[in-house]
């Protein structure tokens, strides 16, 4: 499984770091914000959430059950349901890992829906082929 440039999104929901694309948004986004280059030994962690499959038969599956006319109106699926249909396979969670762990990276945790992360900037900047910027509050 080939890790593509993701950073970006995963690391500003994490709020810690951000990568140089996510920084070309006007300065009026981010006032009293200062920027600088990631140590290489600053410890990041984060978030990777794999998509869910099937994503046609979710939408049709959806309109069916908020279709007062279906026979499947308000039908709801237990969580385990969804997730064995609709989300992310055991075995994609597990390239997942495999891809992490031989870049540098820690598996901190893991659910049914991805896994979270940990490692240096150094590792994290080699990992997603992209640099990483701190940004800190002035105040």
């Amino acid at each position: 499984m080939r890790i593509n440039r993701m950073t970006a999104a995963v690391l500003c929901a994490a709020g810690v770091f951000t990568s140089q694309a996510a920084l070309s948004a006007p300065s009026t986004m981010v006032p009293d914000t200062v920027t600088m280059a990631a140590a290489p030994q600053d410890v990041v962690e984060f978030g990777v959430y794999l998509p869910l499959r099937h994503q046609d038969d979710l939408d049709s599956l959806l309109a069916k059950l908020h279709d007062k006319s279906s026979p499947h109106y308000q039908h709801w699926l237990q969580p385990a349901e969804f997730m064995a249909r609709f989300g992310p396979k055991p075995e994609d969670i597990a390239a997942v890992k495999a891809a992490l762990t031989a870049r540098g990276l820690t598996i901190v945790s893991s659910s049914a829906h991805g896994v979270r992360v940990s490692g240096s900037a150094a590792a994290v900047e080699q990992a997603f082929s992209t640099p990483l910027l701190k940004v800190k509050s002035r105040s």
